[in-house]
């Protein structure tokens, strides 16, 4: 029987024949390809999957920016009347200020 000695990495015997080690580093060397195949092929499919979808959120986006714009615009026109109802309020200014403390006094009683 031929007894190779364990290559040491770091210093450190991992116990391996050098021709375990080989196979040891093929497998690492598979996993890595194939992780790699796995990740292209999801990167492939989430696209594809994307381009199913991606009509419909267009669709989507498109009607919540319409809709977006006729709730700013009804916005405006309601700060516009208000401004209007406002403009048409008439103040009379108060001469002094017990005048305004005694009518809210008034008011809470």
């Amino acid at each position: 029987m031929n007894k190779q000695k364990a290559k040491k990495v770091n210093g450190v015997d991992n116990g391996l024949s050098p021709d375990m080690q080989a196979v040891r580093e093929q497998i690492l060397i598979d996993e890595l390809k194939a992780r790699h195949w796995r990740a292209q092929y999801e990167t492939a499919y989430y696209h594809i999957e994307f381009e199913k979808i991606l009509p419909a959120y267009k669709e989507l986006i498109d009607k919540q920016r319409k809709e977006t714009e006729e709730a700013n615009k009804k916005h405006q026109e309601y700060i516009q009347s208000l401004k209007k109802e406002i403009e048409g309020i008439e103040v009379t200014p108060v001469e002094d200020a017990q005048s305004i403390l005694d009518m809210s006094h008034e008011n809470i009683t």
